[in-house]
């Protein structure tokens, strides 16, 4: 691995579903960066593609699915080139996922205890009492009280909250330098949730692991982000740091998801605000995938595709009206 190498680097990732059909995209295309320490929110729609771009990083697509091009890197590593004993040794000690449901992904014949500790064992050379010493630290790391007793128990003894307790216990017992979370709280209700954000902050903080944080809640988005990369139809269509997007988007899509949140102190009690339409069917257009539903589009939109580039700073955005969109409208010259 490279020295002073990022802990991720993506660069042209595309990846497709086989069908009867033959292959659909889901990742088009995907470039992205994630910086030592960095915490970067992934947002977009359901299907946009956000899941399958960190299951492709942790190696864990099935067969049906195939990676057409591009390259994974971490640390300077390839992981797409990486040996199958090379990727047992990254996945869970340097790499890690937080899934989005616990319950499914624990084992329910196992405790959670042994769980963690089998994780342990398989990346480092300690015995069995070693690590279950070091589950159980992990355990009352993550906040679980009575962590040696709840470590003897199985995953339907626990509530959702704890259930995803031990899953980033699991995730972080090994002090990762990376960490990918799909959803870490889609199931939880929002107390809970922020309990569980602010656990997984406390212990990247410490460890000073980079985060990649895949969300449909657009306020854990700005509250929990350093930068944010926005997904609609497999593709990026806006990156920036989290403050500049939020103070000014500069996609139709960005803005429009932003309107959609539930604001009281802004619009009346009852009226929900959504974004017309619904997301292409795949393949999507060749042109702009967002034109049908933007109320913004001009005839250009509808026949040419717009590349993701610079419009401000480090600010990417592929819309075609990017320099006169002020997250509000375009503005006339």
């Amino acid at each position: 691995m490279s020295p002073g190498a990022s802990p991720l680097e993506i660069d042209g990732l595309s990846v497709s579903f086989r069908t009867p059909e033959g292959l659909v995209p889901a990742v088009r295309d995907v470039s992205l960066r994630v910086a030592e320490g960095q915490r970067v929110g992934v947002v977009g729609e359901s299907g946009s593609g956000k899941s399958t771009l960190l299951l492709a990083v942790m190696g864990l697509l099935d067969h049906g699915v195939v990676i057409e091009g591009g390259s994974i890197l971490y640390r300077g590593r390839d992981l797409r080139s990486s040996s199958a004993e090379e990727l047992r040794r990254l996945q869970g000690s340097e790499i890690v996922m937080v899934f989005q449901d616990p319950l499914t992904s624990l084992h329910p014949l196992h405790t959670v205890g042994w769980q963690i500790e089998e994780a342990i064992t398989c990346h480092r050379d300690v015995g069995k009492a070693e690590a279950r010493r070091i589950a159980v630290s992990a355990l009352r790391d993550v906040g679980l009280p009575e962590a040696a007793r709840r470590a003897r128990q199985y995953p339907h003894e626990l509530s959702g909250g704890m259930r995803q307790r031990v899953m980033i216990a699991m995730a972080l017992a090994l002090r990762p330098s990376l960490i990918l979370a799909d959803e870490p709280t889609t199931a939880l209700d929002v107390t809970v949730q922020a309990q569980v954000l602010d656990l997984l902050e406390d212990v990247r903080s410490e460890i000073g692991a980079a985060v990649v944080l895949v969300t449909h809640d657009l306020a854990v988005i700005a509250q929990r982000t350093d930068r944010t990369v926005v997904m609609y139809a497999g593709s990026i269509v806006e990156e920036s740091s989290t403050a500049r997007i939020f103070r000014r988007p500069r996609h139709p899509y960005t803005a429009a998801l932003m309107e959609s949140l539930v604001r009281h102190d802004v619009r009346p009690v009852g009226e929900l605000p959504f974004i017309p339409g619904a997301p292409p069917a795949f393949p999507p257009p060749e042109a702009c995938s967002f034109a049908p539903r933007c109320r913004y589009a001009e005839e250009l939109c509808w026949t040419v595709a717009p590349p993701l580039r610079i419009v401000d700073s480090d600010h990417r955005s592929a819309c075609h009206l990017a320099e006169s969109f002020d997250g509000e409208g375009v503005r006339t010259k």
